[in-house]
């Protein structure tokens, strides 16, 4: 269904007279009327508390380290060990407010060392990214009155970041508090879908240039440890020696 919607929308950046008569809210919300899909779908579960969200959050993340183990041998004896664990980790970020940033502390998952040895011994064929990191085969999906839709399907879009320095502050709840209807807006959430719609292309000199320092790296790392065992084959007799 999506695909369909999808691809009657595309057809605004493929015909120029599709693009001289809607705007893209507007080319949007006739394209999923057409096919009975409400303009700003979300999905279920979405409008959750903060706090309810949070003990779904750890719940899952429970059931998670309780069921991915490993077996580790050592001296002949197998042990199931935990895959991952819980370890608090401070990110450091830009502040609006301060030349000096803020650090702020986050709770991720971590990989064993074990099983990073193994990772590191048998390594993926294949590097797979997160799909919010590459780019889209199609337009996002555009913003809708009252600042609704937007191009994430699996939380609230927030139209603006809000603060750490002003957390008591919603800035989104602000702005929809103060429209003193869902079309007031419109100008505003209109400008943001054409810029989050322009077009881009990948600069293909530079990719290989990156392509190529991406593979360096490896033999740059293998060089580096064949350099470290070799090191210690030729300095371990004389360590020896002079002991």
């Amino acid at each position: 269904m999506w695909a369909m919607v999808f691809a009657d929308y595309a057809r605004l950046f493929d015909n120029d007279d599709i693009a001289r008569s809607y705007t893209h809210r507007e080319w949007w919300v006739k394209c999923c009327r057409r096919f009975g899909i409400h303009p700003s779908y979300r999905i279920f579960f979405e409008d959750f508390h903060i706090e309810t969200r949070r003990e779904v959050a750890t719940f899952i993340t429970q059931v998670v380290l309780d069921a991915c183990k490993f077996p580790v041998v050592d001296k002949e004896k197998t042990e199931m060990i935990d895959a991952f664990s819980i370890r608090n980790v401070s990110i450091e970020e830009e502040s609006y407010i301060s030349g000096e940033g803020r650090i702020t502390m986050s709770r991720m998952l971590a990989i064993d060392s074990n099983l990073l040895k193994l990772l590191t011994d048998h390594p993926f064929r294949l590097i797979a990214f997160p799909t919010f990191q590459l780019p889209m085969t199609v337009p996002p999906r555009p913003w809708c009155d009252g600042g609704l839709g937007g191009p994430e399907y699996t939380r609230e879009s927030l139209i603006m970041r809000n603060l750490a320095e002003y957390k008591q502050v919603d800035i989104n709840r602000q702005m929809k508090k103060r429209l003193k209807s869902p079309i007031q807006a419109r100008p505003v959430f209109d400008a943001l879908n054409q810029l989050g719609s322009t077009p881009w292309r990948i600069n293909g000199p530079m990719l290989d240039i990156l392509c190529q320092v991406f593979k360096l790296l490896f033999i740059v790392r293998d060089v580096f440890w064949l350099f470290i065992v070799l090191l210690k084959y030729f300095l371990s007799p004389l360590i020896h020696q002079s002991f």
